[in-house]
């Protein structure tokens, strides 16, 4: 089998799947950059069988990502406001062994349900900027017949 993959300029190795509509998605459009790489992250411990039940805590995404647990910990709030992901199993620090959040992906069904897929409902706020740069047309600046006299 190995001789086939290198014939045909394949890899047998593990791969995390980012669909186009999820990229072009407004949630994902939306994302900081450091909520982008705890997203890649966690799609990285997914293994196709295990939504639903992907632990991961703060500590350990700082760690994977390089940022610091407050940015971690923003970077999950961000992902389930935009509806990326969901948590399972909430944080326990109540017993004696200290367990992190279970996340579920929600563009793969999480056991038997179907995937919730609540990142499409996500909509990006319009601009509330105003345009200052350019000129309007119905000034008496740009009318030229200020200029020309026929």
């Amino acid at each position: 089998m190995r001789s086939y993959h290198k014939k045909k300029g394949r890899s047998s190795g593990q791969f995390a799947a980012l669909p186009f509509q999820i990229i072009d998605s407004d949630a994902y459009r939306s994302l900081k950059p450091a909520a982008v790489s705890v997203y890649i992250q966690l799609l990285r411990r997914f293994n196709g069988s295990n939504n639903g039940y992907i632990p991961y805590s703060c500590r350990d995404v700082a760690e994977a990502c390089n940022i610091g647990k407050m940015t971690a910990q923003r970077a999950f709030k961000q992902l389930e406001a935009v509806g990326l992901i969901e948590c399972i199993v909430p944080s326990s620090f109540n017993s004696r062994k200290k367990m992190a959040r279970e996340w579920a992906v929600t563009h793969h069904p999480v056991g038997d349900n179907i995937a919730s897929r609540k990142w499409k409902h996500f909509k990006l706020k319009p601009s509330t900027k105003k345009k200052k740069m350019g000129t309007k047309s119905d000034t008496a600046i740009l009318n030229i017949k200020n200029y020309v006299e026929r």
